[in-house]
């Protein structure tokens, strides 16, 4: 109910739906894989919010990455690798400029490749 009443949410999620499917299912099963992840570590209905528009908006930044690449069939070259990767910084643009959003949940898009040890991207 949370997500489906934030008007921001809801647009970026519809963003994400006119630009490619795929992409918008997996951030609907990401979101309710987190939310059930969240609940049985423990964390409360305040915390559970962010994590679940956390998940849900996480690849919102790949609505700027071509849709060629987003899609290829083949490897990614590694341009198109690299291209690819922006996708969280592209997500936390989106965001800051266009929405009322908590830095938590940017916090989150921004970093969901973040590996524990330090690796991944951005």
């Amino acid at each position: 109910d949370y997500i489906l009443n934030m008007g921001d949410v809801n647009k970026s999620l519809y963003d994400i739906k006119t630009y490619d499917n795929y992409t918008s299912i997996h951030s609907l099963d990401t979101c309710v894989m987190s939310c059930f992840l969240a609940i049985t570590s423990g964390v409360d209905s305040y915390d559970l919010k962010d994590v679940g528009v956390g998940a849900i908006l996480h690849d919102v930044g790949k609505t700027k990455i071509p849709i060629e690449i987003l899609n290829k069939k083949t490897r990614l070259t590694y341009e198109e690798f690299e291209e690819i990767k922006k996708h969280p910084l592209y997500g936390v643009e989106l965001l800051k400029k266009n929405f009322m959003i908590s830095s938590r949940i940017i916090k989150v898009v921004e970093q969901h490749h973040e590996r524990v040890d330090g690796r991944g991207y951005p």
